[in-house]
């Protein structure tokens, strides 16, 4: 799976020398399953052993949700046998199963904190201190990030540049959301505003930096925990 998982919650299961339905050779066949979680993420852990499986019917070896999320094992519904000789050499063979779709992040809760940015063309926020820790970005550290009027995030100084580029252009140390020539001027102009989490700071900060930690760690395959955010919404 590539990444780093620590189960809170776990159960075993095993079949013990259990003999198909009918079955005049009378086999005994053994191999356990194992469902576990950590609160967000959640597999299964099917476990045979060469020699203790000798299944002569076919099986179904997978998984069912809803919709379109499900998996059948390649050899559902073959010689079950070879499911658990497919690494002989080792005797044990092993299936795991990741049981979750988390889907995508929705768009984080609007708080009555937030920022708002001033409704004028090309405008930019306030200057944002990070954390202490910083703000990693290529090779370097940045301190303080701007939250610009046309879609995007500018490091170490406000940007008022309104026609997009592709990158590498003339503009280093920004993150382009969706860099365009935006108008928020009047009524119906829409709006734009930010707003910083860090953690320890509020209990709404933790649960949503967790959020997003939990999004980001299964979405890259790695274990990542935030300590400091900067949500900013075009609406």
């Amino acid at each position: 799976q590539q990444t780093v998982f620590s189960g809170s919650w776990m159960l075993v299961a095993t079949w013990d020398s259990v003999e198909m339905y009918e079955d005049e050779n009378d086999y005994g066949n053994t191999f356990q399953g194992i469902l576990i979680t950590d609160g967000w993420r959640s597999y299964a852990v099917f476990t045979y052993k060469c020699g203790l499986l000798e299944w002569s019917g076919g099986a179904t070896i997978g998984f069912y949700a809803e919709g379109d999320f499900y998996m059948n094992h390649p050899l559902s519904g073959v010689n079950s046998t070879q499911i658990a000789c497919v690494n002989g050499d080792l005797l044990w063979s092993n299936v795991v199963y990741s049981l979750n779709d988390l889907g995508p992040l929705p768009f984080l809760p609007k708080s009555s904190t937030v920022s708002y940015l001033p409704k004028v063309l090309d405008g930019a926020s306030e200057r944002i201190d990070t954390n202490e820790e910083g703000f990693p970005f290529g090779n370097s550290k940045q301190y303080q990030i701007y939250v610009g009027t046309n879609g995007y995030f500018s490091f170490g100084r406000p940007l008022s540049a309104h026609q997009p580029s592709p990158f590498p252009n003339a503009y280093k140390f920004l993150v382009a959301a969706f860099w365009a020539d935006i108008d928020i001027r009047g009524d119906d102009g829409g709006e734009i505003y930010y707003q910083v989490h860090s953690r320890g700071s509020k209990s709404v900060s933790d649960e949503l930096l967790d959020e997003v930690s939990v999004f980001v760690s299964n979405s890259q395959q790695t274990v990542f925990s935030g300590s400091w955010m900067l949500v900013a919404t075009w609406d």
